[in-house]
């Protein structure tokens, strides 16, 4: 089906496979309560973006590029002595080919 369940689906199934949940973020969340408490946040950006009117509404759409930006962010810190060894150890199998 073509339509604003479709997009808005799509888009809102983008958003929360590619931000982190509340609950991997002990630092900024420590409590169950503060976990919801954002989790209810992040919902209502989801809900905003369900709406077909604002799939190219560019007032709602930097809430969740930032969402994302945030998520990304902390994933390429946590991740980066693998990622560091990963580069390392291809330039020199490279090298030896």
């Amino acid at each position: 089906m073509v339509g604003p369940t479709a997009v808005g689906g799509g888009t809102c199934g983008h958003l929360r496979a590619m931000v982190d949940d509340p609950s991997s973020c002990p630092d900024l969340f420590p409590t169950e309560k503060a976990q919801e408490k954002e989790r209810l946040r992040l919902f209502r950006i989801i809900e905003d973006l369900v709406q077909w009117e604002n799939t190219t509404n560019e007032k709602v759409l930097p809430a969740a590029r930032d969402e994302i930006w945030q998520s990304w962010r902390r994933a390429c810190t946590e991740n980066a002595d693998y990622a560091r060894i990963r580069f390392t150890l291809s330039t020199r199998l490279a090298l030896l080919s």
